[in-house]
């Protein structure tokens, strides 16, 4: 379980150096790990504490993680257009033709 965090680690965090591939079987692979880890947290705070306030508590929880998280990301690198290929210019929307 360390090799594989310490793996994670070492993954470049830009968008143009890792691989599309890599990036979803990722996102699939520990997409499971939520439940598995809230579940039992939620279940001892309602235990201890109620419904409501566990909602409370666990809304904090991942409102910090989720802004915390999207303070580490990237934007994704503008993509070159392919040879040959010309940039539109003007107004790039399509109308109607009535």
């Amino acid at each position: 379980m360390v090799q594989l965090m310490e793996h994670l680690l070492q993954l470049p965090l830009s968008g143009s150096q890792i691989k599309k591939g890599l990036a979803g079987g990722l996102s699939s692979r520990f997409s499971g790990l939520g439940p598995l880890i809230i579940g039992p947290v939620a279940k001892s705070l309602i235990a201890s504490m109620g419904v409501y306030s566990t909602f409370k508590v666990l809304g904090i929880i991942l409102l910090i993680v989720i802004c915390t998280s999207s303070l580490v990301m990237e934007k994704a690198p503008v993509a070159a257009p392919a040879a040959g290929a010309s940039q539109p210019e003007g107004k790039t929307y399509k109308r109607n033709a009535s």
